[in-house]
C-alpha cells in the first residue's frame, strides 16, 4: 500500500513547503486526500482530490508524452493512431495554438523516433513515406481569400523532409485524400495527382469535385469515385484524371450534402435530405431513393447489409440535433433490396460505427446523460443488453475476447455479460479517439494528447484506475 501523508492542523507550514508535500502525496497516487493549510492564520482546505487515484500499471506497457510548446488551458488533440510496420504515427498537441505535430513512435518501446517541426493538419502513410498537409495559420484564414498551404512528403524512417509543395487554396485548404501510384489531393474544387518522388503535378482532373463536409470521394483499384460539381457521381481514371463515366441520381437541393460509402460493387449514396440511393457498380443497377432519414453515425457495411443510426429530424435545414425531440434508431438495411431488416429505437444519437461479432451488433450512444453500450441481435435487432457508461463512446474494437471502447475512460467489457472488467483513465483530462489493437497490444490516445500502449487484460481480471 502507498503511505498516507498528512499535515496536522496544529503545525504551521509555509505555502511552498505545503505545496511540495502535496506534490509528494500526488506522486504516490493517493485515492483521496484531506489537507488543511494554515497560512498566516488563514486556513485553506483542499479536499477530495479525486484524480489522485491508485494507478493500475499491470497492463500499461508504456506511455508517450506529447511535447508541449506552450501551457495548455484545455484538452489537446486526440485521434486514432495509425500503425506502419514497427512505428506508430499520430497527431498530438494543442489545437488552440495551432501546435499539432506529427509524432512517430517506436511501437515496442514507446520512445520518440521523430516529430515534425511543422504543424500538420492530416496525413497518409505508405511503407516508406508520410504525406501530410500543413496546419500553419489554419485559424487565421478568411472566407473567400486564398492563401498558401502545403503538401509535404517525409521519409518515414527518419522524418526528413523530402519535398514541400505550395498550393494556393481557400479556407478549406488542401487535403490528401489517398495515396496510390500518385498522391491524390483536393483543394478549391480541384482533384489532382502529385508525383510521390518530387511533388510535381502529374495531372489535374477534367471535372471539378463538389465541395462538401461529407466524405464524398472514394478510391477503388481503377477509379476515384467522386461527387462532381454538376452533382453527378463521376468515375475518374486514377492514372489519367479523365472522367470515364457518370451517374445521374435523384434531384437534390443546392445545399444538400451527400456521403459515399462503398463495399465491393455496392455504392451507397446517402443524402442529407433523408434519402439514399444504392448503386451496383458492375451491373449499373440503381435502388432507391430509400428513406434513410438523417444518418448520424458512420456506416458499417458487411455481407451487403448497411448498419447505421438515423434520426427523424431534418438537419439539412437546421444543422442541429435536438435530443429532446428527435427519435433515433439503429438500423440494418439490405443493400441488395433496399429494404430494412430491422430498426431498433435507441436512447440517444450514435456517431461511431458498429462492431459486428458473429450474431451480435455492439453500438454506443453519445447523448446528454444517455450513454449506453447496446448489444443487439444481428438478425432481429432486439436489444439483448444495455450497459450504462459515463461518457461519449468511440467506435468499439475486439481484443482477446473483450470489447474496448473509449468512454472517458478506456474500458474493457465482457461481450457475454456487459460487465466492465477493466478501465484506465489518465490523471489529466480523459481518454478519447478510437483504440487500435495490433500485435496483441492496444494503443489509444487521451485528451492529454499522450499515446498509451496496453497489454489486453484477461477476461477474469478486474482492475481499475
Amino acid at each position: 500500500m502507498f503511505p498516507l501523508y498528512y499535515v496536522d492542523r496544529g503545525i504551521r507550514l509555509k505555502y511552498d513547503e505545503a505545496f511540495i508535500l502535496l506534490k509528494r502525496a500526488q506522486s504516490f497516487l493517493l485515492r483521496s486526500l484531506l489537507l488543511s493549510l494554515i497560512i498566516g492564520g488563514l486556513t485553506v482546505p483542499l479536499t477530495s482530490c479525486g484524480f489522485v487515484e491508485k494507478l493500475q500499471t499491470a497492463n500499461l506497457l508504456w506511455k508517450y508524452t506529447a511535447p508541449q510548446k506552450s501551457i495548455w488551458s484545455a484538452e489537446g488533440a486526440a485521434e486514432t493512431p495509425q500503425i506502419q510496420g514497427d512505428r506508430i504515427f499520430y497527431l498530438g498537441g494543442y489545437p488552440w495554438n495551432n501546435q499539432i505535430f506529427l509524432n512517430c513512435i517506436d511501437r515496442a518501446t514507446g520512445k520518440k523516433v521523430w516529430s515534425s517541426d511543422d504543424e500538420i493538419k492530416q496525413f497518409k502513410l505508405t511503407d516508406t513515406q508520410v504525406f501530410a498537409t500543413a496546419r500553419q495559420d489554419l485559424f487565421k484564414r478568411e472566407p473567400g481569400r486564398a492563401t498558401k498551404v502545403w503538401v509535404r512528403a517525409y521519409d518515414l524512417p527518419t522524418g526528413k523532409l523530402q519535398w514541400n509543395r505550395f498550393v494556393m487554396a481557400g479556407i478549406d485548404g488542401v487535403k490528401v485524400v489517398a495515396v496510390g501510384e500518385y498522391v491524390f489531393c483536393t483543394s478549391d474544387n480541384q482533384l489532382y495527382a502529385l508525383d510521390k518522388t518530387n511533388g510535381k503535378e502529374a495531372w489535374v482532373a477534367d471535372s471539378g469535385v463538389y465541395p462538401s463536409i461529407a466524405p464524398n470521394l472514394l478510391i477503388t483499384d481503377k477509379y476515384i469515385i467522386a461527387e462532381l460539381q454538376d452533382r453527378t457521381i463521376g468515375f475518374i481514371n486514377r492514372k489519367t484524371g479523365k472522367t470515364e463515366d457518370k451517374l445521374v441520381l435523384n434531384q437534390i437541393r443546392a445545399d444538400q450534402a451527400r456521403a459515399l460509402i462503398i463495399d465491393g460493387d455496392l455504392l451507397m449514396v446517402a443524402g442529407s435530405d433523408g434519402t439514399s440511393t444504392i448503386v451496383n457498380i458492375s451491373s449499373q443497377k440503381l435502388i432507391g431513393p430509400v428513406e434513410t432519414e438523417w444518418i448520424s453515425s458512420k456506416v458499417h457495411i458487411e455481407d451487403s447489409v448497411a448498419y447505421f443510426c438515423n434520426c427523424n429530424g431534418k438537419p439539412a435545414a437546421s444543422q442541429q440535433i435536438s435530443p429532446q425531440n428527435d427519435i433515433f434508431h439503429f438500423c440494418a438495411l439490405d443493400l441488395n433490396t433496399g429494404k430494412y431488416l430491422w430498426k431498433t429505437r435507441v436512447d440517444a444519437v450514435i456517431k461511431a460505427k458498429a462492431l459486428i461479432l458473429s450474431d451480435k451488433v455492439f453500438v454506443g450512444t453519445a447523448g446528454d446523460g444517455d450513454n449506453f453500450l447496446y448489444t443487439l441481435d444481428r438478425k432481429t435487432g432486439e436489444v439483448e443488453k444495455k450497459v450504462a457508461l459515463e461518457n461519449t463512446l468511440s467506435g468499439a474494437i475486439l481484443a482477446n475476447g473483450l470489447i474496448y471502447v473509449n468512454a472517458g475512460s478506456l474500458l474493457a467489457i465482457e461481450p457475454s455479460t456487459g460487465k466492465i472488467v477493466w478501465q484506465f483513465k489518465p490523471q489529466k483530462f480523459k481518454m478519447d479517439s478510437e483504440p487500435v489493437f495490433q500485435n496483441n497490444v492496444i494503443y489509444a490516445v487521451g485528451q492529454d494528447s499522450n499515446l498509451y500502449a496496453f497489454n489486453p487484460v484477461s477476461e477474469k481480471k478486474v482492475a481499475t484506475n
